[in-house]
C-alpha cells in the first residue's frame, strides 16, 4: 500500500488476490471462500448476512490499493441488491434494519419506494419476515381488525414505515372482508369484530365509496341497501327486512325510507291482538311520517282497519269519538282496546269521529229530537245539534228549529224577531230584550236569525243610562257593533245625546268631549272635564271616537291651547315646542288671529326660555344675551322655527339699541336694588355702553346708570362724577371735596367706556 504509486495496474491486480488476509484471498464480492472489504459502518451488516469482511484497520491500510486498482468496498448498493435475492433470517432483520436507518436518505434517493416495498426485511406480529407491501400502516384499522399477519411488528426501522409503499388500508380491508366476511349469515357466525353491531360500523366507515356493508333488522351481515324504518315499524312488519334500527344515520345517507302507505299496504291482517297493540303503537310513534302522506291518510280513512265496541270492523272515518254525542243505539264507537290518544290522533289528524253533520241530523238526531220533545223535553239531543251548527248551513238549522219564541235575560218570553243578541263579552243592555242567558250558543242563535244590531227604539231607550256602568256597557257594545255592521242609520240617535260621563262624571254630548290621545292631551292638557270618564278608555277605541265625533287635535281651538299653557306656567312645568308649533301653524292658516293671540298673552310669561324661566315675551330674544343683561332677558333658541309667532309680540331676533336702552330704563328705575340683586350688573353695565357706543346711541342724562367705583349708581349729569385714569391726581382732589370716579372697566372695553362717557 505505501509502494501503491510504483506499482502497475497488472502488479496491483496480482497483489488484491495473493492470499494475505488470514490465509484467505480478497473478493470483489462475498464470494465463497473469499473475504471482503466494506465500507465503515456495513462490517455488522454484512457479517450478519454470513460475509467474511476485513477488519477496519485492515481495510484502511489497503484502501489506497483499492482505490488505484478501481476495487469498490461493499457498501449500500450491493446490500439493497444482496436483499433482493433472499429472505432473511428473523435474526438478521434487527441489523439489517440499522443499516438500512443509518443510510436511510441515500436508500430513498438511489431505489424507487416500489422496489423497496419488495425488500422482504421486515417483521410482522405473526413472527414472520415479509416485505413492506403485506404490512398495513394504519394502527387504527389494524387494532380494528387484530390481524398479526399485517401488523408490524416494533423494529427499528418502524418509525420509517410510512417511506415504503405499505398495503393501501382500502386495498386490504377489502381483501379481509372477501376472505373473512359471512355475508347473509348473523353476527353471531361472523369473526370479530363482524360479531357485533358497533364492530360493523366501524369497518363500514373505513369502506371506500361504493362497497357497502350493512347490518339488516334482524341482525345478519348484508353488502346491500336495506329500506330504513322506525322501531315500531319493524316490529309491526315482522317479516320484512329493515336497516338495523340502532344503525347509524351517517352511514345510512344512500338507504330508503319505508313510506308510511308502503307500510300499509304491506300490513298483515289484524285479527292478532299482539299485532293490533303494535298497530297502534305504530300510529302514535310514527306519527309525522304517516300524517304527513295523503296516501296513507285515505288508507287510514278508508280501510276497515279498527274494531268498534261491539265487534265490527270499521274504517276511521266511520268512528264515532265525540264522547258528548248522545246514545241512539248505533254500533259506531271504538272498541275500548284502541288508545285514548290513538284516537285523537286520528281525530285531530284526519278530521274523524263525527258522522256527517247533515245526515246524522236528517237521519239520527232529527227524529230522536222530536221524539224527546213528545216525552216532554229535548235533553242533550238539542246540546248537540246546536253543537252540530257550527257544521251545518243555517238553511238547514232553520228548517230544524224554525223561529222559535225565547226567553230574555228577564225571563220573559220575546218573539224571535224582538231579540237582540249582544255582542260577545258585552253585557246586557237596559231596554234591549237579549237572550244573552244563550252566550254559548251565539252562532246557532246567529243561524236562526237572531238579531245582532238593535233598532232605533231598542237604541233610544238605551240611551236613557243613569250610571256611568250603564254608561261603559253602552260604550263596549257600540265599539263591538262598530267592528262589525254599519250603524250609520242609527249614528244621529247616539251623537246628539247627552249621556257620555266626563272625567266629572257629568254627561256631555260626545262633541263636546275631547279624543284621550297623547296628541291632544299634550296640547289641552288632561282637565277631566274636557275627556270622557277614565272607565271609558278601554272601550273607547279610535273608531268609536271618530264615529262618535270627539274633537281631535285637528278640532281644537286655540284657547284650548293657551288655557293649558298657562297652567304650565302657573304650575312651574316645561312646555314643549308642540304648543308653540300649534299657535305658529295657526297663524299660517289664519284659523288665529294674531290681535287675539296677543291679548289672550302679551302680558303673560309663557315663553319656556333656554334657561329653564318664563318670561313675557317682551323679556325674550331669540339669541343669546346674557353678557349684556344677565337674567333680566331669556334666550329662546327655538325661535327660528316660529317666525310667524316671534312676529306678532315682536321677539326680536338682534341686538338693537333700542332693548338695550330699555334694559337701562330699568336700571335707572330700580337702582341699588337691582345693584344688589344682580352682582354681574357692573359686566353688564360696560357691555351695555360699549354696544350703544357702536350704534352711536346715548343714554339720557337724567338716568342713573353710570357705575361709581365705589359701586353708586349716579346720573352722568353728576356734579361730582369725573373721569380718571390717574390715581394720583385722583386721590388729591379727593382730599379737597367728594369725588365720584366713573368705573373705568378692563383693558378691553376701556377705550369704549371713555367714548361713552365722553358723551
Amino acid at each position: 500500500a505505501s509502494q501503491v504509486h510504483s506499482l502497475n495496474h497488472e502488479v496491483l491486480e496480482r497483489c488484491l488476490t495473493l492470499p494475505l488476509f488470514d490465509g484467505r484471498r480478497l473478493g470483489r464480492g462475498p464470494d465463497l471462500g473469499k473475504v471482503c472489504c466494506c465500507l465503515p459502518g456495513f462490517e455488522t451488516v454484512y457479517r450478519a448476512l454470513g460475509v467474511a469482511v476485513l477488519d477496519p484497520e485492515t481495510a484502511q491500510l489497503i484502501a489506497p490499493l483499492l482505490e488505484a486498482a478501481s476495487w469498490k468496498p461493499l457498501g449500500l448498493e450491493e446490500l439493497v441488491s444482496r436483499l433482493a435475492l433472499r429472505t432473511l433470517d428473523f435474526a438478521q432483520v434487527e441489523p439489517v434494519q440499522a443499516a438500512l436507518l443509518a443510510h436511510h436518505d441515500q436508500l430513498l434517493e438511489r431505489f424507487s419506494p416500489n422496489f423497496l416495498a419488495h425488500l422482504g426485511v421486515w417483521r410482522n406480529q405473526a413472527g414472520q419476515v415479509v416485505p413492506a407491501n403485506r404490512l398495513v400502516n394504519d394502527a387504527e384499522l389494524l387494532e380494528l381488525l387484530a390481524d398479526p399477519e399485517a401488523t408490524p411488528a416494533p423494529q427499528p426501522l418502524g418509525a420509517r414505515l410510512q417511506d415504503y409503499q405499505t398495503l393501501k388500508p382500502e386495498d386490504y380491508l377489502r381483501a379481509w372482508l372477501s376472505k373473512r366476511a359471512r355475508l347473509g349469515e348473523p353476527l353471531g357466525h361472523q369473526p370479530p369484530p363482524l360479531d357485533r353491531l358497533d364492530g360493523v360500523t366501524a369497518v363500514a366507515r373505513r369502506l371506500p365509496e361504493g362497497q357497502l356493508l350493512l347490518v339488516s333488522s334482524s341482525g345478519h351481515l348484508v353488502d346491500h341497501w336495506l329500506p330504513t324504518a322506525a322501531p315500531a315499524t319493524i316490529a309491526l312488519l315482522d317479516g320484512c327486512e329493515f336497516l338495523h334500527p340502532d344503525w347509524p344515520a351517517e352511514l345510512a345517507a344512500g338507504a330508503r325510507r319505508m313510506p308510511a302507505a308502503e307500510v300499509l299496504s304491506r300490513l298483515p291482517s289484524l285479527d292478532d291482538p299482539e299485532l293490533r297493540a303494535r298497530f297502534y303503537d305504530w300510529l302514535l310513534e310514527c306519527r309525522n311520517e304517516i300524517f304527513t302522506n295523503p296516501d296513507a291518510r285515505r288508507f287510514l280513512a278508508e280501510e276497515k282497519l279498527f274494531l268498534s265496541s261491539g265487534g265490527r270492523w270499521l274504517a276511521a272515518e266511520e268512528l264515532v269519538l265525540d264522547p258528548d254525542f248522545p246514545e241512539l243505539d248505533i254500533d259506531w264507537r271504538p272498541h275500548s282496546e284502541i288508545p285514548a290518544e290513538c284516537l285523537e290522533l286520528l281525530r285531530r289528524q284526519l278530521d274523524v269521529g263525527s258522522p256527517d253533520p247533515e245526515e246524522v241530523l236528517t237521519a239520527h238526531l232529527l227524529p230522536a229530537y222530536r221524539a224527546r220533545l213528545r216525552e216532554g223535553g229535548e235533553g242533550p239531543v238539542l246540546d248537540y245539534i246546536i253543537k252540530l251548527t257550527t257544521r251545518v248551513p243555517a238553511r238547514l238549522v232553520r228548517s230544524l228549529v224554525g223561529q222559535p219564541d225565547l226567553r230574555d235575560d228577564s225571563g220573559r218570553v220575546q218573539p224571535f224577531s224582538e231579540l237582540v243578541l249582544p255582542p260577545a263579552h258585552c253585557p246586557p243592555l237596559p231596554g234591549i230584550p237579549c237572550p244573552a242567558r244563550y252566550q254559548e250558543r251565539r252562532e246557532f242563535l246567529d243561524k236562526l236569525g237572531v238579531g245582532r244590531v238593535p233598532a232605533r227604539h231598542h237604541l233610544e231607550a238605551a240611551m236613557s243610562l243613569t250610571s256611568l256602568a250603564e254608561c261603559i256597557a253602552l260604550a263596549t257594545s257600540l265599539a263591538a257593533w262598530l267592528r262589525e255592521y254599519d250603524l250609520e242609520e242609527v249614528s244621529a240617535i247616539v251623537r246628539d245625546a247627552a249621556w257620555l260621563f266626563d272625567g266629572q262624571s257629568k254627561k256631555r254630548y260626545p262633541v263636546e268631549l275631547l279624543c284621550p290621545r297623547a296628541e291632544v292631551e299634550a296640547l289641552a292638557g288632561t282637565f277631566p272635564e274636557l275627556y270622557p270618564h277614565p272607565d271609558l278608555s278601554p272601550v273607547l277605541d279610535v273608531r268609536l271616537q271618530e264615529w262618535l265625533g270627539l274633537r281631535t287635535a285637528a278640532d281644537l281651538d286655540f284657547p284650548d291651547v293657551v288655557r293649558h299653557l298657562l297652567a304650565r306656567v302657573q304650575s312651574g312645568q316645561p312646555v314643549g315646542l308642540h304648543l308653540y308649533r300649534f299657535f305658529e301653524d295657526g297663524l299660517e292658516r289664519n284659523s288665529i288671529d294674531a290681535d287675539q293671540l296677543r291679548r289672550a298673552l302679551a302680558d303673560k310669561a309663557f315663553i319656556f326660555c333656554d334657561d329653564g324661566h318664563f318670561r313675557r315675551p317682551d323679556k325674550v330674544f331669540s339669541i343669546p344675551v346674557f353678557r349684556w343683561f344677565g337674567e333680566r332677558r331669556g334666550c329662546w333658541e327655538a325661535a327660528g322655527e316660529f317666525p310667524r309667532l316671534c312676529q306678532t309680540f315682536s321677539i326680536p331676533n338682534r341686538l338693537e339699541s333700542g332693548s338695550i336702552l330699555a334694559f337701562l330704563e330699568e336700571v335707572a328705575r330700580e337702582g341699588p336694588e337691582m345693584l344688589e340683586q344682580e352682582p354681574a350688573l357692573p359686566r353688564m353695565l360696560r357691555a351695555c355702553f360699549t354696544e350703544l357706543v357702536s350704534t352711536g346711541a346715548s343714554v339720557p342724562r337724567g338716568w342713573p346708570v353710570i357705575l361709581t367705583r365705589d359701586q353708586r349708581l349716579v346720573t352722568s349729569d353728576h356734579g361730582s362724577l369725573v373721569r380718571s385714569d390717574t390715581p394720583t391726581l385722583e386721590a388729591l382732589f379727593s382730599e379737597v371735596g367728594d369725588l365720584l370716579v366713573a368705573e373705568p372697566g378692563g383693558p378691553q372695553d376701556a377705550v369704549a367706556l371713555d367714548l361713552f362717557y365722553a358723551r
